[in-house]
């Protein structure tokens, strides 16, 4: 396991589930840990302070990294709307836009997770 690994696994919290993808590390969340609303679209108040806060304070003191937010669902503007929202809130506490993507996936396997990949430049 590489440091920056053991650093994402100290601050997040211990049901992430952290993966190694080649180069790229992947993490994945339950849908109601980060968003509520209709069809689970808009970010928890309280994953602010959470999970959500600590994934971008480590992408900020981590500026050679560049991550892909990806929403699950069965029905892709669905799935695109769950990957924005996220994406959208690491950006308003200071990552830079250039380094984030969002993707929506109509994978029925995946639907009730977030999965977010980080790579280092």
């Amino acid at each position: 396991m590489s440091a920056y690994e053991m650093k994402l696994r100290r601050r997040l919290p211990a049901d992430t589930i952290v993966i190694r993808h080649g180069d790229k590390i992947g993490l994945a969340f339950r849908l109601e840990k980060l968003l509520e609303g209709a069809n689970r679209t808009a970010v928890k108040p309280e994953a602010f302070v959470g999970v959500l806060s600590s994934l971008a304070y480590i992408l900020l003191t981590n500026r050679g990294t560049y991550i892909q937010v990806l929403g699950h669902d069965d029905n892709w503007d669905i799935a695109q709307t769950r990957a924005n929202a996220v994406a959208g809130y690491l950006c308003l506490r200071g990552v830079d836009r250039r380094r984030v993507s969002a993707i929506g996936s109509m994978d029925e396997d995946r639907k009730n997770f977030i999965e977010i990949l980080i790579k280092k430049a």
